[in-house]
């Protein structure tokens, strides 16, 4: 070995890093530089490591390696670097390549608890033999290779079972598609687009039903459909401890579940939700249609939650946002697009909640007498201001577009509307406090 790195600690007990130089190794086993049990290395810049004999880096127990530039090769009949045990190698930039062989190896058959994984978004790996892949894998493990992105012109660049190998993004002389999940295809080009069947797509990767989008999404990433489809069985779409935006991108996604409180989406603690359209017509629309129209709940708001509607358009027949009613600290913000119930378009119950209206349509057009805004919170800390946008309601009779009960703060003012037809404009009982200062109050086409 020319340099070995190890620690029987965790992988950040050691942290070696090369940018510069070069190991030039030309005799012996295991390679110019080996790392085993608790090391991570860095390899970048215009670092050259290269062997004759053995590889140029061997990955083992619990490590990490991370190649964001320089020269990783072999001359001899080894790869350029072997993963091995439970390792990590994250691949970004640089050149690996093996004259005589893989330029990566991921695992041997004789080690069956092989659990390596291999992540690459760019970088250049090549071998000089037609006979072997860039990046061979090995069968019988549990080693996992991510390729995510970065373009790569090898017609033989990976090989091994498509269990192992998991390809969402790049560009490939070669055809990948056995190594593509459900949703996804190879364009003419050898780019890997969303197919036909993707129903949405994140960051350009296709997914065929929504909930495995939005439980796949990260943090900060957008959701983005790709076509009209409907959801005929309940598949429930839960967000926790990440902010996810749905682009609904001028298409509709219909719900026909007919089961009793069942929410189409679920903020939970420390999530976050965002509905747009981000289309010149902004015609999107998450559309709630089961037979039932009590079990028509678009999304529900638990306790440390936050939703934002931007554009596009909710359509449900019971409840668009049902803030519930034990939730505590609940931020929602309509700055955009059309909310639309046959009954309630939303519920604001629970403590230390906010609802900030400053633009869009909030409309309940249905006969049940529920009002557009219906304020039943626990206490004051509850509190629903509306500076923009217009707020009407088509209930009949006993109707109203806001209806306070128990307790909660109303302010209205700005340039807000409400229009009341055949209905009533704010009815208040209890612990409401009303404030207007501006605005406009239309009831029957009379403004008051």
């Amino acid at each position: 070995t020319g340099v070995y790195i190890s620690n029987y600690g965790g992988p950040e007990s050691i942290q070696f890093e090369m940018t510069g130089g070069e190991l030039i190794f030309n005799g012996g086993a295991s390679g110019a530089i080996q790392l085993y049990n608790g090391a991570t290395v860095t390899i970048g810049g215009t670092a050259k490591i290269e062997s004759s004999t053995s590889y140029a880096i061997q990955v083992q127990e619990n490590t990490i390696l991370n190649v964001k530039g320089g020269e990783i090769a072999t001359t001899g009949t080894s790869p350029a670097i072997s993963c091995e045990d439970e390792s990590t190698v994250n691949i970004s930039d640089g050149k690996i390549s093996s004259q005589n062989r893989a330029a990566i190896k991921v695992g041997y058959s004789s080690i069956g608890e092989n659990q390596s994984t291999v992540n690459i978004s760019g970088g250049e790996i090549t071998t000089g033999n037609s006979r072997y892949p860039a990046i061979e894998v090995d069968k019988n493990i549990a080693a996992q290779v991510n390729i995510t992105s970065g373009k790569f012109d090898n017609e033989n660049l990976i090989s091994g079972p498509s269990k192992n190998i998991y390809i969402t993004g790049g560009q490939f002389a070669q055809d990948v598609n056995d190594y593509l999940p459900a949703g996804n295809t190879q364009d003419g080009d050898g780019n890997v687009v969303a197919s036909s069947d993707a129903v949405a797509s994140i960051n350009g990767v296709g997914y065929t039903d929504l909930a495995t989008a939005m439980q796949a999404a990260k943090n900060n990433e957008t959701v983005k459909l790709e076509k009209d489809f409907t959801v005929d069985q309940a598949t429930p779409i839960a967000i926790r401890e990440k902010k996810v935006t749905l682009d609904l991108n001028g298409h509709t996604v219909t719900s026909t579940v007919n089961l009793s409180n069942n929410y189409f989406i679920t903020v939970n603690n420390g999530g976050s939700l965002t509905v747009c359209d981000t289309t010149s017509q902004k015609k999107g629309c998450i559309k709630i249609a089961p037979d039932d129209p009590n079990n028509g709940w678009g999304i529900k708001l638990n306790s440390g939650s936050s939703f934002t509607m931007m554009s596009g358009t909710i359509d449900v027949t019971r409840t668009a946002v049902d803030i519930n009613t034990s939730a505590k600290d609940v931020n929602v913000a309509i700055k955009g697009g059309t909310i639309r119930s046959a009954q309630y378009v939303m519920n604001v119950r629970g403590s230390d909640v906010t609802v900030d209206i400053s633009a869009g349509q909030l409309e309940s057009i249905g006969t049940e007498g529920r009002p557009v805004i219906y304020l039943t919170a626990d206490d004051e800390t509850a509190v629903v201001n509306i500076t923009g946008g217009t707020l009407s309601s088509t209930q009949e009779g006993t109707g109203q577009v806001i209806s306070g009960y128990n307790s909660g703060t109303l302010n209205f003012g700005g340039d807000a509307q409400i229009i009341a037809t055949d209905t009533q404009g704010i009815t208040t009982q209890d612990n409401i406090t009303v404030n207007i200062t501006g605005g406009e109050i239309w009831v029957n086409n009379t403004k008051h």
